[in-house]
């Protein structure tokens, strides 16, 4: 723990996503998402997507700390971004349902597909795809009745 700390606040990435995750899940240490988030937040503004992705994760949630969209959204992103493909599906969700971010079922759609080349994500790209199909009918019906 003490060569993981010495190397985290020398600014090693690796060592402050790994204290990230011993902080958040409490191993070996008690459970503690204030440092979670602390140490994270560096390794995630350092370009490590995975520690974007737990960040907005724990935003989204709130766990051990106030939800905060605005916030989940943005670490979210930066994931996504970066290639995270949790985050993809995540940011996915938020975008299907309109959560935090105004509804667009396309860019659910993309992000579900880019999330799928690594994760089973097949129901909900299903699901968006019967989405976008009904919105296309309604939009049609709508046009022919005017």
């Amino acid at each position: 723990m003490r060569l993981f700390r010495l190397a985290a606040e020398q600014g090693a990435i690796y060592a402050q996503a790994a204290l990230g995750q011993i902080y958040e899940f409490g191993q070996g240490v008690p459970a503690d998402r204030k440092e979670a988030v602390a140490w994270y937040r560096r390794a995630a503004d350092q370009g490590d997507a995975e520690s974007a992705a737990r960040l907005g994760k724990i935003f989204l949630l709130g766990q051990g700390l106030d939800k905060n969209i605005n916030e989940a959204v943005k670490f979210l992103t930066r994931a996504a971004d970066r290639g995270s493909a949790h985050a993809q599906r995540d940011l996915a969700e938020l975008y299907a349902s309109g959560t935090g971010v105004q509804r667009d079922l396309q860019k659910a759609y993309s992000l579900y597909s880019l999330a799928g080349k690594t994760l089973d994500v097949g129901k909900q790209l299903s699901d968006i795809s019967s989405q976008l199909e009904n919105e296309r009918s309604a939009t049609q019906v709508s046009r022919l009745q005017q």
